[in-house]
């Protein structure tokens, strides 16, 4: 497996409503205390890196106070967003702790964005605070995520237009699958083919690097923390956990991460 990075689900709070969303539905939050113990765990069992995520991360009230932590600990921290709740405020205190910026885009199109969850103005809200990261010259970051599915296919080539003259690092495109919540719910809907996703992701023509993932890449490539504390893995499209913060034998974490 060999992973040095953790995607933290650090909370399923959320201000939107994607039908395509895989975060977990458990409402369940650790205290900054609880928190500030997992970062320990993580950084003993060898971790680096840690994405944090949601729901909306920024809508964890002691998020600032855990990136510095992990910040203290040489960890490189990501954030992804949706920009709904980033103002300049909130900026110029991420900056110092955050080594990537990660915004969720899925359309340009607001009608789309309305039926799909994301809310009106998703994309150009997005699209506005890249341009402002840019123009601060603040020393994070930014990479996108798409989750490319049956709603906008036709969509990526717009973003792929819209975000030229932003330097992005990379673009994440994800294939729609069904893997938890509301994904599962309405894999119907959004599926799509390989061959689908495969036709629109060759024909992106821009300058930065594209990531793609599809169903077997999330199960190799993440290994997560949900919002109560519990590390898992994915096989089968189904999350299996480890662990516990609370409970876990660190030498046995470290052989299956490292094995």
């Amino acid at each position: 497996m060999r992973k040095r990075s953790v995607c933290w689900n650090i909370t399923s709070r959320c201000n939107s409503n994607c039908e395509f969303c895989y975060k977990n539905i458990d409402k369940s939050e650790n205290s900054l205390v609880q928190n500030t113990d997992v970062i320990k765990f993580v950084s003993e069992i060898g971790i680096d890196k840690i994405t944090f995520s949601g729901g909306e991360c920024l809508l964890y009230p002691d998020l600032l106070e855990l990136l510095k932590i992990s910040h203290n600990l040489n960890m490189t921290n990501s954030i992804i967003t949706n920009g709904k709740v980033l103002n300049e405020e909130t900026i110029k205190k991420l900056e110092k702790y955050v080594d990537y910026i990660i915004f969720s885009i899925d359309a340009i199109n607001e009608n789309i964005n309305k039926e799909i969850g994301r809310g009106e103005l998703q994309g150009k809200n997005v699209l506005d605070w890249m341009r402002y990261i840019t123009k601060s010259n603040t020393d994070m970051e930014i990479k996108l995520n798409t989750v490319i599915n049956r709603k906008n296919l036709n969509e990526i080539s717009i973003i792929a237009d819209s975000i030229r003259d932003i330097p992005i690092v990379r673009w994440k495109l994800f294939k729609f699958c069904g893997l938890r919540g509301s994904s599962v719910k309405n894999y119907k809907k959004y599926s799509i083919s390989d061959e689908e996703y495969d036709k629109v992701v060759n024909s992106i023509n821009i300058n930065c690097r594209i990531e793609r993932i599809k169903e077997k890449d999330i199960e190799e490539n993440y290994f997560l923390i949900d919002s109560a504390g519990n590390f898992c893995i994915t096989k089968n499209l189904q999350d299996e956990i480890i662990c516990n913060y609370k409970n876990a034998d660190i030498s046995k974490v470290k052989e299956l991460l490292w094995s």
